[in-house]
């Protein structure tokens, strides 16, 4: 079974509604062939929950479907960038782990941060080591290598990641970044 992963609700509303997932829980839900799973915001939400379903059903492979932060002056805002490798920081430095996804086509790297990006200073020092900031898929990457579980990373950048973030105007637009996300994950990545 495909499981599809998003940190928050307002990024799988419109997902859960057009693909007609039915809820099993507060957060995961299902249909015959697919299931979605909201992780909750950060890494250690990702690493508390996604074992779990993982144990408990038969996942063949994870996509992961989010906003992110833009490190890069040179990527879009609302477009989806397919992610290649994934890299996390946390207590003020690097994760010396990297996890790789499935994609072979993807160019563009992450970094999952343990701390929202609010500060220019911050997002250029982790501008040295990715192109696009969020706070999850790093997580989700290591879950997916312990278990064997193919894994694909597609990031919607929704700011530029910096002092000028402001997140409840994020979550202020989570249903048209949703419907963004559902486009692009029907157009493109349904078929892998």
């Amino acid at each position: 079974m495909r499981l599809l992963c998003m940190a928050h609700r307002g990024e799988a509303q419109q997902f859960i509604s057009s693909l007609q997932l039915k809820a099993i829980d507060n957060r995961f839900y299902m249909s015959e062939e697919l299931a979605l799973l909201i992780t909750g915001e950060g890494p250690f939400e990702v690493l508390t929950h996604l074992s779990y379903y993982f144990a408990k059903f038969g996942i063949s492979e994870v996509i992961n479907l989010g906003i992110a932060g833009a490190l890069d002056d040179k990527l879009s805002l609302n477009q989806v960038y397919s992610v290649r490798t994934l890299y996390a920081y946390g207590n003020n430095e690097p994760r010396f782990h990297s996890y790789t996804s499935h994609d072979q086509h993807a160019v563009l790297d992450a970094i999952t941060s343990e701390n929202r990006v609010l500060s220019d200073e911050f997002a250029l020092e982790l501008s040295h080591y990715a192109h696009i900031v969020d706070r999850e898929a790093w997580a989700m990457g290591k879950v997916c290598n312990e278990f064997k579980i193919p894994f694909y990373c597609y990031k919607l950048i929704s700011d530029f990641a910096g002092a000028k973030t402001h997140c409840f105007d994020l979550k202020n637009q989570a249903k048209i970044f949703s419907q963004t996300m559902l486009d692009f994950y029907l157009a493109k990545v349904q078929i892998i």
